[in-house]
């Protein structure tokens, strides 16, 4: 085992006057909230079925890392997330490749538009898409600012 020192000078230790404090580990945190969209269906008779209201938001697991200390980091995985969800791994025609393509350039469009900050005013991803598939199940995708106390584990 070989261990090498660095030299230097007496003032790397300083801090410049003007520089502002910034602490060390983050109170924030960003999640991926992940939610299947439930259309609520009322029965009124055992033949009528009406589907009224806003649809119900059923939470559904992320599968891997759902908490990012940036906010460009979990509009990234968003956007990841929304692709491996509502696009199919091997396209079955010309149609569904150029939706692909087209689809896949609207998200990063929309991943630099939410880095652009107006105000100091954070911008955080919302989206509702279609899984793969016909009569596929819907997904909303919403990336939320938490807050963090406590003690943890560096």
């Amino acid at each position: 085992m070989c261990v090498q020192r660095d030299y230097v000078s007496a003032l790397a230790g300083g801090v410049a006057k003007e520089m502002k404090h910034t602490s060390f580990v983050s109170k924030h945190a960003y999640v991926l909230r992940l939610f299947e969209l439930v259309s609520p269906v009322i029965a009124d008779d055992a033949e009528d079925t009406e589907e009224s209201g806003p649809p119900l938001r059923v939470y559904c697991p992320v599968e891997g890392a759902e908490c990012y200390t940036t906010l460009d980091a979990a509009h990234r995985a968003a956007k990841h997330l929304q692709i491996e969800l509502s696009h199919e791994k091997i396209p079955k025609g010309a149609t569904e490749t150029k939706w692909q393509k087209t689809e896949v350039q609207q998200l990063n469009d929309f991943v630099r538009n939410l880095r652009e900050v107006k105000d100091g005013e954070e911008r955080f991803w919302e989206s509702e898409f279609n899984g793969t598939g016909l009569g596929s199940k819907k997904f909303q995708l919403v990336v939320e600012k938490v807050n963090m106390c406590g003690p943890r584990n560096l």
